[in-house]
């Protein structure tokens, strides 16, 4: 039987469910995007190791935030495309865009002997590999017009 008393505490239970929903949920929510910002500022060129033959250049994704990133249901292509101004994060930022963009649309990406995805990539026999800062660029305005967000006026440091 409802009576005034417990009429009271149900809407006292309500409001209860309601807050914890609204701000517990956003409580949650602000905990997932700052993970995700700081797994982005996390990653790094070294997190991906790069192998190849006569066929092609492909990445593997080694470092633990850059498998986090590949891997989260959250988004985090914006925090990637600033990713790509910095020098230390930008191959990494590539290789993942890549990845999630392919695993997202279903679109194929060109991969070759000398290029991952228009990104020219060097093996040596040693294991070493070069990367041209002057790809970065490239690679820059590549991911901004697929996304389609304009690129921010980046300063060359003299």
């Amino acid at each position: 039987m409802v009576t005034t008393a417990n009429l009271g505490r149900l809407w006292c239970l309500g409001l209860c469910a309601f807050s914890f929903t609204i701000f517990g949920g956003c409580a949650v929510s602000q905990r997932a995007d700052d993970e995700l910002r700081q797994r982005c500022v996390g990653i790094s060129n070294g997190g991906i190791r790069w192998d190849g033959n006569d066929i092609g250049v492909w990445p593997w994704i080694e470092g633990a935030n850059e498998q986090w990133v590949l891997n989260t249901p959250l988004d985090p292509k914006p925090l990637l495309l600033d990713a790509l101004e910095d020098p230390k994060r930008w191959v990494a930022a590539h290789v993942l865009l890549t990845k999630r963009w392919s695993l997202e649309t279903g679109q194929s990406y060109k991969c070759g002997a000398e290029a991952y995805n228009d990104l020219r990539v060097s093996l040596f026999a040693d294991g070493s590999v070069k990367i041209e800062a002057s790809e970065q660029a490239k690679i820059r305005k590549k991911w901004h017009d697929i996304v389609g967000v304009p690129e921010r006026a980046v300063q060359e440091k003299p």
